[in-house]
């Protein structure tokens, strides 16, 4: 373990806003606390929680040191959405540790990964302003606000993310604000065999001092940082199956990465919505709904009698799941119908027609009878 020297701690050290200190000090109901998914138990973590209790005090004092301290992953395992499992592969998850700050704020780049197709980070907003800390969250806007301030924008190896990223939400965090880890969707054909670029600006920083209480403007100063990625997809699949279907629904292919499972399933066309999709392991771990990424049908592309091509999305499974388990339903009066459930098998590849869904007593009706129904 690397020793610590105590007296480094105090380097840079010449001023310590006395609003900052009242406010790193206040009492502990009053501040908002991060959930924190532990992967393991008994005395690990007991001594990890210990050591989070520490670790709140140093930061309390020297927020610069707690900065400095990387728990790999911890951020991303709070998402409940598309990444969540990432921090299960080994080395995923890289350190970061990149800057930029104006006047009020520095905004620094604490984690992220990279598997070919998304980008996540998470960032930390360390307040120089004080008068932040009187705020529960921050955030900024997508686009330029009201006093004419540039949004939240992200670059990729020199080319705008577009519209494909989620903008960060800063929640405070005793004398700093964490964000919830931030998605950029690569750009079609980026170059994943070098480092991959990333730039990001924050224009306008927005602040709530309560959930029901009006955002306001705290800053209109930009801060840009950078930072290089390598791009993991040595957990990459994609898989394409033959001659797995019931009743007119069809499992096509299927991929997999850390941040997301992807399935192509086709059917008689019936309307724009589409089916609805839910995944979880043979483990009983939930993997979500799907995402629909892709929109529904409302853009005409098909009619009455074609075959619908669907591509569904859902949270990537943990690193050693051996079979994850697609059911593919629709919710109308009186409950739910299930028109099919396929079982992958991560491991061979193999894809199967399975019946789980009849343990939970849902009921079957094949897909090609339900749309004959809905269009008559």
């Amino acid at each position: 373990m690397q020793k610590i020297d105590s007296i480094r701690l105090f380097e840079g050290i010449t001023y310590i806003d006395q609003e900052l200190i009242e406010a790193a000090q206040g009492p502990a109901h009053k501040k908002r606390g991060n959930v924190v998914w532990l992967g393991r138990a008994g005395a690990l973590a007991a001594s990890f929680m210990f050591a989070a209790a520490v670790l709140l005090f140093v930061n309390a004092a020297f927020p610069a040191f707690a900065e400095s301290l990387p728990i790999i992953g911890q951020v991303f395992r709070q998402l409940n959405s598309l990444g969540s499992n990432a921090p299960s592969y080994e080395g995923m998850v890289q350190s970061i540790g990149e800057s930029g700050e104006n006047s009020q704020y520095i905004a620094t780049v604490t984690e992220a990964y990279c598997d070919g197709e998304y980008i996540f980070f998470a960032m930390r907003l360390q307040p120089k302003d004080s008068k932040l800390l009187k705020m529960e969250t921050l955030y900024t806007e997508e686009s330029a606000d009201q006093n004419g301030a540039p949004g939240w924008s992200v670059i990729i190896n020199g080319e705008s993310a577009g519209l494909g990223y989620s903008l960060p939400v800063f929640t405070r965090n005793g004398a700093y604000f964490e964000s919830v880890p931030i998605q950029v969707r690569l750009p079609e054909g980026t170059d994943q065999s070098a480092p991959v670029r990333v730039e990001a600006a924050i224009g306008n920083l927005c602040g709530r001092a309560g959930e029901t209480v009006a955002g306001q403007v705290i800053s209109i100063e930009p801060v840009s940082l950078g930072f290089d990625l390598e791009a993991n997809t040595g957990h990459n699949r994609q898989t394409s199956v033959q001659n797995v279907e019931i009743d007119g629904l069809k499992l096509l292919s299927w991929s997999l990465s850390p941040s997301k499972l992807g399935v192509d399933i086709s059917y008689p066309y019936f309307d724009m919505a589409g089916v609805s999709a839910r995944a979880r392991t043979s483990s009983g771990q939930d993997l979500g709904g799907d995402l629909r990424e892709y929109g529904d049908f409302g853009d005409g592309r098909y009619t009455t009698g074609d075959t619908a091509i669907q591509k569904c999305s859902f949270t990537g499974p943990p690193d050693g799941a051996e079979k994850v388990i697609v059911t593919i339903y629709r919710e109308q009066t009186g409950g739910t119908v299930v028109f099919g459930e396929f079982t992958i098998d991560l491991e061979t590849g193999d894809a199967a027609v399975t019946e789980g869904y009849l343990d939970d007593e849902l009921q079957h009706i094949p897909i090609a009878e339900y749309a004959a129904g809905i269009v008559k």
